[in-house]
């Protein structure tokens, strides 16, 4: 069962909420003038706190591997 895994939840709604509030516009692609999945920006800020949040929690609980 998942939840017997405790598996780790992120926060990255409220991320892409402050980026957004602040002007950014992460789902915008200029090239097609459309909307739609994140563009490189906004992959590139995904993947930066994905990647700090996964490096925190493995170094945390690096003792039990």
């Amino acid at each position: 069962k998942l939840s017997d895994l405790n598996p780790s939840v992120f926060d990255l709604k409220s991320k892409l909420k402050k980026y957004k509030q602040a002007g950014h516009k992460l789902d915008y692609w200029k090239a097609t003038t459309k909307t739609g999945h994140w563009n490189h920006e906004g992959h590139h800020i995904i993947a930066d706190f994905l990647t700090k949040r996964l490096m925190n929690q493995y170094l945390n609980h690096s003792n039990k591997f």
